[in-house]
């Protein structure tokens, strides 16, 4: 009976130790859906996962004046507004871009605006492959 106790601790302490080793060892969810940060300058196509992108254009405004509703409206910012213009096409399947991440010089992350989420040629931009997509992407910075 002694042994079997024994036996039975044995068991749970590699059982343990086993479950531990496994929980420290493989990449938190943070790591797995984090963005995966890629390189690139203007005009050039970069690959990422599902899709490639090509940053054409880049424009820096106080102001943004768009139609809402058949009315013109002035948006203002205490900062910048930095309006990416991108080219994307899907690699292998159709997929959806639905956000983007403005990385500065001091490593700050600026996601884009929702406050033109109304326009036809904002985020998400449904991609397919061998089709190029225009798209644009509004951040405040």
């Amino acid at each position: 009976m002694k042994i079997r106790a024994i036996g039975n601790l044995l068991i749970l302490c590699v059982t343990v130790a086993l479950s531990y080793g496994m929980q420290v060892s493989k990449p938190h969810y943070a790591e797995l859906t984090a963005p995966i940060p890629i390189d690139g300058a203007i005009h050039d196509t970069v690959r990422a996962r599902s899709f490639d992108v090509r940053l054409d254009r880049v424009v820096f405004a106080r102001t943004l004046k768009t139609n809402q509703f058949g009315q013109t409206k002035l948006l203002t910012t205490s900062g910048l507004w930095a309006v990416v213009t991108t080219n994307l096409t899907a690699t292998s399947t159709s997929t959806t871009v639905t956000d983007g991440a403005w990385q500065g010089p001091t490593g700050l992350r600026y996601h884009q605006t929702e406050r033109l989420s109304y326009r036809q040629d904002m985020p998400p931009h449904a991609v397919d492959p061998g089709l190029e997509r225009r798209g644009l992407f509004v951040f405040e910075v």
